[in-house]
């Protein structure tokens, strides 16, 4: 009669191991997750900065309308070639998912997901460079004064304005998008994980109660195939 219930409270305790390791993470780990985050990022921009081709300059007064000097304006105006902006998108993007993976619960895997390219968006957006900067249009111009005319310059026009607002305003969504799916993801995969692990607690409970109805001997054998199913 003994067999049974030794059965259960391994069952259960096999159970709390798993809920354990599939939501705790160490402190020990979660600290040296959390310094990666910036060591990556920083490491991703440096390799960008000084092992992939970078942005031809031009060295003339002129250098003519077919000069092409390879970069695009992501994150600023012709800072990056692609495969530097690649690298450093994929810096951001992977430091914030280390930053979050550290402070988050560790079930939280497609939330982490999600931050991470949100932080990837805000960057995006934040340093998407407008088509037109700079101050209002000015024209020199002069005014009468006391001892004659005053020179000085007239604005003849508006300031400019940030064009590119709705464009950065979609990428923000997109990211808070993907966030989204990726909280909604982990919680609907943490419910299933629940509604698993309350069946088998049903299922160790009413086994138990037919092993010892069934008899000893029954259960001593019905508990060794059990053990011989259960652990890997």
């Amino acid at each position: 009669m003994d067999g049974a219930p030794s059965l259960l409270r391994f069952r259960w305790l096999r159970l709390a191991q798993e809920l354990r390791i599939a939501g705790e993470m160490t402190r020990s780990a979660r600290v040296l997750i959390v310094l990666a985050a910036p060591l990556v990022t920083i490491g991703c921009v440096g390799l960008a900065w000084t092992g992939l081709p970078a942005v031809r300059q031009c060295y003339s007064i002129y250098c003519g309308p077919r000069f092409d000097s390879g970069g695009i304006d992501v994150f600023g105006r012709d800072l990056f070639t692609l495969p530097q902006t690649i690298a450093v998108g994929l810096g951001i993007a992977v430091g914030a998912y280390l930053l979050s993976r550290g402070l988050l619960p560790q079930f939280l895997r497609w939330t982490s997901v999600g931050f991470g390219v949100l932080s990837l968006t805000f960057v995006v957006g934040l340093t998407l460079p407008s088509r037109i900067v700079g101050p209002a249009p000015q024209v020199p111009c002069s005014t009468p004064g006391a001892d004659g005319a005053i020179a000085g310059s007239c604005t003849v026009g508006p300031t400019p304005t940030d064009d590119r607002a709705p464009e950065r305003g979609a990428i923000a969504v997109v990211g808070m998008a993907c966030l989204a799916a990726g909280v909604l993801t982990d919680r609907r995969r943490r419910e299933a994980e629940q509604s698993s692990l309350r069946r088998r607690r049903r299922h160790a409970a009413s086994s138990t109660s037919l092993g010892g109805a069934l008899g000893p001997s029954w259960t001593f054998s019905w508990t060794l195939c059990e053990l011989e199913i259960m652990v890997p």
